[in-house]
């Protein structure tokens, strides 16, 4: 073969290469984004999770409802307060 069929083989060689390694860098960039929403969800999920146990709390829920009986004089920095200290 001469030269020039050699470099016009190698330059589709390199080509083709080049393709391949985009598509792959698309791959590895989609895998990326689904395990990030994957662990945002979980993450949420037992953010919720706490939440739910938190309200469920025999302290939280007596709080609650002197705060909801007499607003003026418990207030939710108070509860904070005394948990928090």
């Amino acid at each position: 073969m001469k030269f020039g069929r050699w470099k016009d083989t190698f330059e589709a060689i390199g080509l083709v290469a080049i393709v391949a390694s985009l598509v792959f860098v698309g791959f590895q960039l989609r895998q990326d984004q689904l395990i990030a929403r994957s662990e945002l969800t979980s993450e949420s999920f037992e953010l919720m999770i706490a939440l739910d146990q938190n309200l469920l709390d025999p302290e939280f829920a007596g709080t609650y409802a002197k705060m909801r009986s007499d607003p003026k004089t418990y207030h939710l920095k108070r509860w904070y307060r005394s948990i928090v200290c």
